[in-house]
């Protein structure tokens, strides 16, 4: 028995008493027909992104999304999606005067990404500069006042640094600086940066606070 078949045209809002010589040339099977509809799933380039730091007293830290809306990316299920406010996580280190901390205070970042060229991740100095300010200090600070963005810690000096991972203390700018990259997807791709300070003698007792700025991007 011969069959055959032919695609189908879906022809919406056909008036009625038009008759047939209003509608599409059709060819007619005797036995079968069978139509293809073609499926399209579209799917966009998305990032997530956590940070933990050894301050954050829930242990959870930040979980940023990036586009807002976005969920569960790559198995990543920190929760649901933030707002494009910026999300804090918190990174301490204790120490006297004349002294070095260069291994307590970290951060760690995880990034997930479908992008097909992976991620990259940047860090500059937040919003009050790249200097450490001693709370409660107005106007220009004296320079025990301060810990100034330095990469060499020296016992004496009032400076701070970051390292990723087991590289050099790097003095942070009000530049993106690279951190870490991916040229393929990611799940989870983790980067720790370390944070070490040391202070003057006559260092002023008190918190010393500023801040950095992560930023993860698709490729």
């Amino acid at each position: 028995m011969s069959k055959k078949s032919t695609k189908i045209i879906a022809v919406a809002g056909v008036v009625a008493g038009l008759g047939v010589a209003a509608l599409p040339a059709l060819t007619f099977a005797a036995e079968e027909v069978s139509g293809e509809v073609l499926l399209t799933a579209s799917v966009s380039d998305a990032i997530a992104m956590t940070i933990t730091g050894n301050g954050d007293g829930s242990g959870e830290g930040v979980d940023v999304f990036n586009p807002a809306g976005a969920t569960n990316i790559n198995g990543h299920t920190g929760g649901t999606a933030q707002s494009t406010t910026l999300q804090t996580s918190s990174s301490t280190a204790s120490l006297l005067p004349n002294a070095i901390n260069d291994d307590t205070a970290t951060s760690t970042i995880q990034i997930w990404t479908n992008c097909s060229d992976g991620y990259s991740l940047t860090v500059t100095a937040g919003d009050g500069g790249t200097d450490l300010i001693l709370d409660g200090v107005t106007g220009t600070p004296a320079a025990n006042e301060k810990i100034e963005a330095n990469a060499t810690l020296t016992a004496g000096a009032n400076h701070w640094a970051y390292k990723v991972g087991d590289g050099s203390f790097t003095a942070i700018t009000t530049s993106d600086a690279a951190v870490n990259s991916s040229a393929a997807p990611v799940a989870g791709d983790s980067t720790t940066v370390t944070y070490g300070f040391s202070t003057l003698a006559t260092q002023k007792t008190g918190d010393y606070n500023g801040s950095v700025i992560y930023t993860a991007t698709t490729n």
